[in-house]
């Protein structure tokens, strides 16, 4: 069958955009793939510079683009995540763990890119700025897209034409947030999920809450400055550890300010306790999804009180089993209304007093480069007309697959869009399709096989120990068998590279 070679430019470097790029060269197209960071990964290129962000992620174009944190690990198991012809395997000096961190994704992303030779046809550094169709008037048939794009390095602005636009952005870069009453008045600290990266600013939070009171209370910051400038040490801890010559250092910058050297001995206390991660700060969790218990079981060591807020409170086994266990952390239904004062007021009429907001409430989709002339809309998070998948694009650029009718294609959209209002599903949910029966469906269109029997098993199996022990699902496994049934299935034993020597013995099983 003769095919036809067409000149595609793919935005993104991440999971879907590298897909997305071996599909169309394997078919035969020329693709240039567009990617603003400096290396490949999208969502998994960990970013810690979150610094200049707008804490709410408001702003049209985000300076970061990642929102995993540091301690991320994986949800799902690593033999489950692999392509299809590309397995997960364990690599030696690697995190070599099941459900491993955020890093070792990473790197099985870059081993894919360098597998497949994709790294000499993207662009770093470069951000897709535009995107619309040449001759707004033509659509279908030969319409051409113009992609206007800045070198991030240079600040050079580049134009082309192509014959299709692949958009691989991701999904969990723009935040998305609650409406709640007060949300603009509250003056405390306000964050989204996408910026936080670890609990080390909540310490640094109050040693400069605790700077302000001494400078306001005795007119002289400087004793707050011994920490800074090392006089004391986070190996310094407790007063066991205060000498009287550094009591009388401690003490100098405040003998004219009426207080004795027991009371900036209690004063330093309390500074240290918390510059050595003892618990500081009430802190107000907004979702208890992935991030949102991460994030709330990371704090509940760091903060005096986690505040988890939830739109219902019938909670999974492994969640309730985690707030026994720590007495700092309450669960709470939605929030009501914030007050300029600090109050956040639950639902429930309860309320407490915060220091901090972590809204950890999902993400939007967002495509402010995209001019479409309202043909690609998104109402809610559902973004439409829009059903596709890498190897199908390919193929229909080709000629290899052709597209059903307008209205054939219309009409099934239609009936997904009714199947998913029938099932109670809510509009900004219509594209989580984490689901078997969808995936096998959609791979019939390009002859895909369906996917294994041991991946949704081993799946499945993970997902009921998290449900079951939320704080050790990841470690401690007895899905063996199972992971047996994989590893020796075509998947590991017919792929491009070989699974490891020592590819999960079982005393690795704790």
């Amino acid at each position: 069958m003769a095919t036809t070679s067409k000149y595609v430019c793919v935005i993104g470097a991440g999971p879907a955009g590298l897909v997305a790029t071996r599909e169309l060269r394997k078919e035969g197209h020329r693709v240039v793939t567009a990617e603003q960071s400096h290396d490949v990964g999208g969502q998994w290129l960990y970013d810690p510079n979150v610094g200049g962000e707008d804490p709410l992620g408001r702003s049209r174009f985000l300076k970061v683009h990642s929102s995993v944190y540091a301690s991320l690990r994986l949800a799902t198991p690593r033999e489950t995540l692999g392509l299809s012809d590309f397995p997960f395997v364990v690599k030696e000096g690697r995190d070599t763990r099941r459900f491993p961190g955020h890093r070792e994704l990473l790197w099985y992303l870059k081993d894919f890119c360098e597998w497949f030779g994709l790294t000499e046809i993207i662009r770093f550094n470069t951000r897709v700025e535009y995107v619309g169709m040449s001759d707004s008037d033509k659509v279908g048939g030969d319409l051409k897209w113009v992609v206007r794009s800045k070198d991030l390095k240079s600040e050079k602005v580049a134009e082309e034409v192509f014959d299709a636009v692949v958009v691989a952005t991701g999904q969990y870069s723009h935040p998305r947030l609650p409406s709640i009453k007060g949300m603009e008045q509250w003056k405390r600290r306000q964050m989204h999920s996408h910026i936080y990266r670890d609990p080390h600013p909540f310490h640094n939070e109050v040693l400069s809450l605790y700077e302000t009171v001494i400078s306001v209370y005795c007119g002289d910051p400087c004793g707050a400055n011994l920490i800074q400038t090392g006089s004391i040490s986070s190996t310094q801890t407790g007063p066991q550890y205060l000498s009287m010559n550094l009591l009388q250092q401690l003490y100098l910058p405040y003998r004219h300010a009426y207080l004795s050297i027991y009371q900036v001995l209690s004063l330093y206390e309390t500074v240290i306790s918390v510059y050595c991660g003892d618990p500081c700060g009430v802190v107000v969790v907004v979702g208890n999804s992935v991030s949102g218990r991460d994030i709330s079981m990371e704090l509940v060591n760091v903060a005096k009180e986690i505040h988890l807020s939830a739109k219902s409170l019938d909670i999974s086994e492994g969640l309730s089993k985690v707030i026994s266990k720590h007495h700092n952390l309450y669960l709470h239904p939605q929030i009501e209304s914030l007050h300029g004062d600090g109050r956040v007021v639950f639902v429930d009429g309860s309320w407490v007093m915060a220091d901090t907001i972590i809204y950890c409430t999902g993400y939007s989709y967002s495509f402010p480069f995209l001019d479409t002339k309202g043909i690609v809309t998104v109402d809610d998070d559902r973004v439409g007309p829009l059903k596709s998948q890498a190897i199908w694009i390919a193929q229909l650029l080709s000629g290899r697959k052709t597209l059903p009718s307008f209205h054939d294609m219309m009409q099934s959209i239609e009936e997904f869009y009714q199947s998913r209002n029938a099932a109670g599903i809510p509009k900004h949910h219509t594209h989580d399709i984490a689901n078997f029966e969808y995936c096998d469906k959609y791979g019939e269109n390009v002859g895909y096989p369906h996917l294994e029997e041991w991946r949704k098993e081993l799946f499945l199996s993970g997902s009921v120990r998290a449900r079951v022990n939320l704080e050790t699902f990841r470690d401690s496994w007895d899905d063996y068998d199972l992971l047996q049934a994989a590893l020796l299935s075509p998947h590991f034993t017919h792929s491009l590279q070989p699974p490891s020597q020592h590819y999960w013995s079982p005393r690795r099983i704790i």
